[in-house]
């Protein structure tokens, strides 16, 4: 069929086959085409099934559009409804291009290679749809408010493509066992909220800024997020009010190839829960403010290699092997604020510089803070009931100052050390209070204006003689033993 200039044309119960084009219905140069309906028809093994151009109203229901290369193509169009449609198996599902005002509802897409491709339109709205074993499910480009509303996508190689595009919502859908979930690139006011992310390889790859993710659920991805930080940023991403759990890797973030971190303030972190993985928060090369994060049963809450301005604050990390592991220099990181439960480290500092750790408490565990070939700051940290409070081997320029330090097997175990400041803290009811040997000679430690009272050993010296003032020394087995 072919039709041009025309109004109010409806097909229906008709079936197209085997055709170049099976329908073509266009404006033409001197007048436009108005209210085309299509229903009931199937449109299979045609080059074309369905070409609409420069068109005022489209409606398309019911229909079946199946092993074509192109099942439908629209352009230059505005208000088109398809509804209750299949689309199955063609190389191109639906191809809309330059429109506005778009709705695809209740329509199910399978096996295609791209199902929907969507370029320089504006105002689609895609409910109620599912999109099933597509090589692509819905890609979006250059184009602008786009809202994607209860919609199922499963079992894609990629769900959801999102290019340079400008408003994009995907709200209370089912995001399912794709290989990539979602990827967004570019574009800006991008949301993803209310939505479930599971069983994929990536549930969200997110390498933009101006990007919300809030209040969905993650479970059993590889990666539930892949997100960058920036170093020059517009508006930042935001990662909030979630949960995610039994995920290999919660959020893997990435900075800027060859920059060494990013701005601190490109990604923001908060009101999240981690659950039953390996790895919480992978940051590579990146910064980022971590604020009110619950992490469990973690093999590593967070680990750092690389980056720089790294903020993690009033966070809580529980039954984990290592709470906050840092390698491979990365730089002015700081943690303060947060509760360290049931660890074997509760940070595990290695080649890292420049740190800050303040204000944390850590009980019950292993080794709250150790710290090897680095710098750090440890000031005003609650300190109890762990097998090592402090262990800091090969290191040096380390200030550790107002913490309060009890009940551990080893309050402060310092081997190798040089040009430690211990000083205006509070030792008790320690087996050992401060241990230190093998201490460079040439730079000493300081230990001063310490309190240690009712510990086995206050403090235990092997072979050194550290610089000791105006300690306190109260009800103690033994104040100071030297060996």
């Amino acid at each position: 069929i072919y039709i041009l200039a025309s109004r109010d044309v409806k097909i229906e119960r008709c079936k197209f086959s085997n055709n170049n084009i099976g329908i073509y219905i266009s404006k033409s140069f001197r007048s436009i085409t108005k209210n085309v309906v299509i229903n009931d028809a199937l449109l299979e093994k045609n080059k074309n099934g369905l070409n609409l151009n420069g068109i005022v109203g489209i409606t398309i229901s019911r229909v079946i559009i199946e092993n074509n290369y192109v099942g439908a193509e629209i352009s230059e169009s505005e208000n088109v409804n398809i509804e209750q449609c299949q689309i199955n198996e063609n190389s191109v599902g639906f191809a809309m291009i330059s429109s506005k005002n778009v709705k695809i509802n209740n329509c199910f897409f399978t096996n295609n290679k791209e199902a929907s491709k969507i370029k320089d339109t504006m105002f689609i709205t895609i409910t109620r749809s599912i999109y099933s074993n597509n090589t692509q499910g819905i890609k979006v480009g250059n184009s602008n408010s786009v809202a994607i509303r209860n919609a199922e996508i499963k079992s894609n190689l990629y769900g959801i493509i999102s290019n340079n595009t400008v408003g994009v919502l995907v709200a209370n859908s089912t995001v399912r066992s794709n290989r990539v979930g979602a990827m967004i690139f570019g574009g800006r006011n991008i949301t993803v909220m209310n939505t479930v992310v599971e069983n994929n390889h990536v549930g969200i790859r997110a390498f933009a800024d101006d990007v919300k993710l809030t209040k969905n659920i993650y479970s059993r991805n590889y990666y539930a997020i892949e997100t960058r930080s920036w170093l020059i940023i517009y508006i930042p991403v935001v990662i909030n009010d979630s949960l995610l759990i039994y995920n290999t890797y919660g959020l893997y973030v990435m900075g800027e190839v060859g920059v060494g971190g990013g701005n601190p303030s490109s990604l923001l972190i908060e009101n999240i829960t981690i659950l039953n993985g390996k790895f919480g928060i992978f940051s590579n090369d990146s910064s980022f403010i971590a604020k009110n994060i619950v992490i469990k049963n973690h093999t590593t809450g967070i680990h750092i290699i690389h980056g720089s301005h790294i903020t993690i604050t009033q966070c809580f990390l529980e039954d984990i092997d290592v709470g906050i592991g840092l390698t491979n220099f990365p730089y002015l990181v700081k943690v303060e604020k947060c509760k360290f439960s049931n660890f074997r480290y509760g940070i595990f500092q290695e080649k890292t510089h420049n740190s800050r750790y303040i204000n944390n408490t850590f009980i019950n565990g292993g080794t709250a803070i150790f710290i090897t070939r680095g710098t750090a700051e440890i000031g005003r940290n609650v300190i109890n009931n762990n097998q090592v409070g402090i262990n800091i081997t090969h290191s040096q320029a380390i200030d550790i100052y107002n913490n309060t330090i009890a009940t551990n097997a080893y309050g402060i175990y310092l081997f190798n050390a040089s040009h430690i400041s211990v000083k205006f803290n509070e030792f008790y009811e320690n087996s050992i209070g401060l241990y230190a040997s093998d201490i460079v000679s040439s730079k000493p430690i300081a230990i001063t204006d310490n309190t240690f009272s009712k510990n086995k050993i206050a403090v235990y010296l092997v072979k050194i003689r550290p610089y000791l003032a105006r300690n306190k020394f109260y009800a103690n087995v033994n104040d100071i033993l030297e060996k």
